[in-house]
């Protein structure tokens, strides 16, 4: 199995190389966010800092709402899914080494996004950013990858089409930016945003990549938010294996509405034992 597993995971590596779409919402849409945030706090240090974890979790998100799904989406539609059903690699096997190429895929870009706000913040405020914990930083950056990258699985067997991919990643994206604390920093949105936020994965990245960055006590700090991140990815995993659908045609069924109740009510579960332990809002 480890050796079919490779060889899926460098196979679906090639082909999402190739595509340029895959590449414009992994790379293309986040630098330009990031170039809005660095326009926009170029001249106060401390809100270009709140905002640098933003963009590196906007840059994993879109990964996971756009890029993956809009790719496996096209594999599907194009019979190569039916091809790989073919050989003795079970469904398990197929959903990794899509995820993990994906992954790679983000984190690359992720690490992009970094180098460029680092060398910005140097050209902007004559010193570098350099973050509180760096190994912790590249490990909340991997968590948080593989978090949302589950996450985005379960929207990517969900979706019938690449049409419908659009549609349902601008239904996760949208609120994510919007009220999930990927595009305005918690702290300065009302106080019912921020404890609807709880019940959204993108409050929880953010969370852990701040940390990493910026506060002395690092991940130590942040252990509700690694948890939720760790339930999100479990979860999100064994849903898309129940979805897996081989044939783009193949209706979802009631036992794929009952994986995508699965999905989100962990969702639901998450925000609510964060309510219930009156987890605050983030801090500037």
């Amino acid at each position: 199995m480890i050796a079919g597993l490779a060889v899926h995971f460098r196979t679906t590596l090639l082909l999402a190389q190739r595509s340029v779409l895959a590449w414009a919402m992994v790379l293309g849409a986040p630098l330009f966010i990031l170039a809005s945030f660095i326009s926009l706090n170029r001249t106060v240090k401390s809100y270009y800092q709140q905002h640098v974890p933003l963009a590196l979790a906007i840059s994993l998100f879109g990964a996971a709402c756009f890029s993956m799904p809009a790719a496996l989406a096209a594999e599907r539609e194009r019979g190569i899914w039916r091809r790989y059903r073919l050989t003795p690699l079970p469904t398990a096997g197929f959903i990794a080494g899509s995820a993990l190429a994906h992954l790679l895929i983000a984190l690359a870009a992720t690490a992009v996004q970094l180098a460029i706000a680092v060398i910005a913040h140097r050209l902007l405020f004559a010193t570098w950013l350099v973050p509180a914990h760096p190994i912790e930083l590249a490990v909340a950056v991997l968590v948080v990858g593989i978090a949302y990258t589950c996450t985005g699985l379960v929207l990517a067997m969900a979706a019938g089409s690449g049409n419908a991919v659009i549609g349902l990643g601008l239904t996760f994206y949208l609120p994510m930016l919007t009220i999930g604390g990927l595009g305005i920093p918690l702290h300065k949105m009302p106080e019912v945003v921020r404890h609807v936020s709880c019940f959204l994965p993108g409050r929880w990245g953010v969370d852990v990549i701040n940390a990493a960055l910026f506060k002395p006590a690092g991940l130590a700090g942040v252990g509700f938010s690694l948890g939720a991140l760790a339930v999100l990815a479990l979860t999100g995993a064994i849903a898309a294996v129940g979805l897996y659908r081989w044939e783009p045609d193949r209706p979802l069924g009631w036992r794929g509405w009952l994986w995508l109740a699965f999905a989100f009510a962990s969702w639901v579960a998450v925000g609510l034992t964060a309510e219930a332990m009156g987890v605050p809002g983030q801090k500037p």
